[in-house]
């Protein structure tokens, strides 16, 4: 299964994701956002003013690619950008897994209300990418 991992930046919740993935032997391919690397400098985009649009292409390429996304959303670093960025992906059919902590619920109600799933901690997301994986995996 191809999950791609959108939001929260700020902290290591895409490793520790990873990690117990991994100890669980769930077969995830694991896409994160593009950030700012050496190559990409080195190309000349960011000389001409065109490194952010190249970063969306690549992302949304990396989101395109995924069999489901999902949007870690902080209480310290709300990250509004990200809840327009789930818009667009439900828009686009994406199924979108909602990861925040209880204290966004009735921030974020109606964006839970169309999400596959919502959880609020990482026990509840490895329950919920497990039984993902396993549904897969039986079909």
């Amino acid at each position: 299964m191809r999950i791609y991992l959108a939001g929260d930046n700020h902290s290591d919740w895409r490793a520790i994701l990873r990690d117990r993935a991994t100890k669980l032997g769930l077969a995830l391919m694991v896409f994160c956002p593009q950030e700012v690397e050496p190559w990409k400098e080195e190309s000349g985009l960011a000389s001409a003013g065109r490194l952010q649009g190249f970063m969306l292409t690549v992302n949304e390429a990396l989101e395109d690619s995924a069999d489901l996304v999902v949007l870690r959303l902080s209480e310290q670093y709300r990250h509004w950008h990200a809840v327009s960025e789930a818009g667009r992906l439900i828009a686009k059919g994406k199924p979108l897994i909602l990861y925040h902590p209880s204290s966004l619920d009735k921030e974020l109600a109606s964006l839970d209300r169309v999400a596959l799933h919502v959880a609020h901690d990482m026990d509840q997301m490895m329950f919920i990418l497990q039984s993902l994986a396993e549904s897969q995996m039986a079909s």
